[in-house]
């Protein structure tokens, strides 16, 4: 009996584990679809596809982009872009959002657009673009979250992005502020 319930607490906590990384969506996400929102960050594209490795080729898909939520799976976002009728699928890798669904829908979506007025790197933020001198945040906005697997947490100072499959992007911090990185300037 000692056993069984040993078990059973080990499968618990291992349950959900597995839900919070990578389980079904929950019924808040699940209430998205139908909706329409506004993307938290640019998306490079690629076949109408975007994959939360958060490669930095493909086409911009603009922050602010309108989009409906067409449905909801445990590892997929299928969207239309409003103006274009476009499809774009958004792929989440528990790996590289460090989460479920759900996480990623709550970093990619908003029901309002993001606010750009007044900051400093508003164009380069709207064209997907990192720029020396960028805050954390900022750099989010342009270029979305670095993958979880290279990057383990936004307060760190050095942040790790992959360009493809073979290539990434190292970028540094400082006081806040982006200081360094291949191919920024």
């Amino acid at each position: 009996m000692k056993h069984f319930i040993a078990l059973s607490f080990v499968f618990a906590i291992f349950a959900s584990g597995c839900a919070s990384t990578g389980g079904a969506p929950s019924e808040s996400a699940l209430n998205m679809v139908g909706a329409e929102y506004f993307t938290r960050y640019g998306l490079r594209q690629e076949k109408n596809r975007w994959k939360s490795t958060n490669y930095g080729r493909g086409v911009l898909v603009p922050i602010n982009t309108k989009v409906r939520v067409d449905d909801i799976t445990s590892s997929t976002i299928r969207l239309t872009i409003v103006a274009s009728g476009e499809p774009l699928k958004l792929a989440n890798i528990a790996k590289y959002t460090g989460g479920g669904v759900d996480i990623l829908a709550e970093r990619t979506l908003s029901s309002e657009p993001t606010d750009l007025a007044g900051l400093e790197f508003q164009n380069d933020i709207e064209n997907g673009r990192l720029r020396m001198g960028m805050t954390k945040d900022e750099a989010i906005l342009a270029r979305g979250y670095p993958p979880a697997h290279r990057t383990h947490s936004t307060a760190d100072d050095r942040w790790i992005y992959q360009q493809n499959r073979f290539v990434t992007q190292t970028v540094v911090f400082a006081d806040g502020k982006l200081i360094a990185g291949r191919d920024i300037y």
